[in-house]
């Protein structure tokens, strides 16, 4: 049974670097549906039957196969763990399924529940959890890559191993790319754009995925380079038809509107820039250093003083808020938000003395896990809740804590883990 799940992992790896609209990507994949029957393995097959019916020329159904392929692919991962010698002597009884019928895995080395309490040094827990990640194997759970990735020492040494396992790794990346912590979702996507790059992940399926995309000056400009519009990017599931396009030609876009106003009416600008900050965020990411509207834009929102320059999600807006002396936390902390330019925590870490609880807001909001001692330091649960899947995994082990104070805040936090998992694209 070991060798037709990994069979089944191959031939979905074949179909997602193919690309799905090829019309031989799922012949290794039907290929498996008799052997899965003779197995009595039914429900597998159906579900191999169901995506192979699925329409691929149309973008929802293909979306909606690419979301069944990656599901069936961790099944199978999951059913090697079980199915293996050392696993099956260990655990005689038959294996924990949630709710939503994955199964459960095995908890983390105790090593990453250090790191992400802070409870012993980083320097002294990340040579073996690098060696850790080294080791990694898509059979492996998940959850060594996903920790790595969240954490600003591991997540770069993180990337080049999922990089170096190239198409095999394509699977992990794309369920990565839904996740609901945001440096994790940032990261997968950057490592996925690179894929793209090296011809390991077809650019189809990021169309497939873009109601995930994180806007982050990470990841959008490179793929409005790829030539996924930032419209496609902010409604992914809007049909571009003929109709559209003309009204986007004859009405002009946001951006447009905006620059004429605040050349033509500056008193109207303010109140349309918060009316459509996210299409315009979307829109500034994608301007070249040099394009008139990124000078206008720039001049205008110095102009109005506070916290608005920080709000221009562009590397130019970076650079300006990084020379300025001394430097702004605040507005950095701001331009963070924005813009989820992670490298920029980085400096706040280094040049901050102490923190705010806005600032401490701004780096749980940014998900990066070298900041979540201080929020279990600081104790807001609104907080704590920014970090998604790396609180939910704490909180499973305080939930048991002696301790009632962090026994009862485990159990609150595990009963909101599905609320947080549904505004992953907050």
């Amino acid at each position: 049974m070991h060798p037709l799940f990994h069979e089944l992992k191959s031939a979905i790896q074949h179909a997602l670097v193919v690309g799905l609209s090829q019309p031989s990507a799922l012949d290794r994949l039907r290929a498996q549906v008799e052997p899965l029957r003779a197995l009595e393995l039914d429900p597998i097959a159906q579900l191999i039957e169901a995506v192979s019916e699925r329409n691929l020329t149309d973008e929802v159904e293909r979306a909606q196969a690419l979301n069944e392929l990656t599901r069936l692919w961790e099944l199978c991962r999951q059913m090697q763990v079980h199915l293996q010698p050392e696993y099956l002597l260990s655990n005689l009884s038959s294996p924990t399924v949630s709710e939503d019928g994955w199964l459960v895995l095995d908890e983390v080395n105790p090593s990453w529940i250090a790191l992400l309490e802070g409870t012993e040094s980083a320097w002294k827990l990340v040579p073996a959890l690098k060696t850790e990640i080294r080791l990694w194997t898509p059979e492996q759970p998940i959850q060594p890559i996903l920790l790595g990735l969240s954490h600003g020492a591991l997540t770069r040494y993180t990337g080049r191993r999922l990089l170096q396992l190239a198409r095999e790794a394509v699977p992990t990346v794309i369920s990565l790319m839904k996740a609901s912590n945001r440096m994790v979702r940032v990261r997968a996507w950057e490592i996925a754009l690179q894929m793209v790059e090296q011809g390991f992940l077809e650019l189809e399926n990021l169309h497939s995925l873009l109601k995930y995309c994180p806007p982050a000056l990470p990841v959008v400009p490179k793929l409005i380079q790829l030539g996924i519009s930032y419209q496609a990017i902010l409604e992914p599931e809007r049909k571009q038809g003929l109709l559209q396009k003309v009204k986007s030609v004859v009405m002009g876009s946001a951006l447009d509107e905006f620059a004429s106003l605040i050349h033509d009416r500056p008193v109207n600008a303010l109140e349309y820039w918060n009316q459509h900050r996210q299409e315009l965020t979307l829109a500034i990411m994608g301007l070249s250093e040099g394009h008139p509207y990124l000078h206008l834009i720039i001049g205008w929102a110095t102009q109005q003083g506070g916290r608005t320059i920080a709000q221009i999600a562009h590397p130019t807006v970076t650079q300006m808020l990084l020379q300025k002396v001394p430097p702004s936390a605040t507005l950095l902390a701001d331009h963070l938000k924005q813009t989820l330019h992670y490298p920029l925590l980085d400096y706040l870490l280094a040049h901050s003395e102490g923190y705010t609880s806005s600032l401490l807001r701004a780096y749980a909001h940014m998900g990066d896990t070298r900041t979540l001692p201080m929020a279990i330091r600081d104790g807001s649960e609104s907080t704590l809740r920014l970090y998604h899947e790396p609180v939910r995994l704490l909180a499973e082990g305080w939930s048991q804590s002696s301790d009632s104070r962090m026994r009862s805040l485990g159990r609150r936090l595990l009963k909101q883990g599905d609320n947080d998992e549904q505004s992953a694209g907050d």
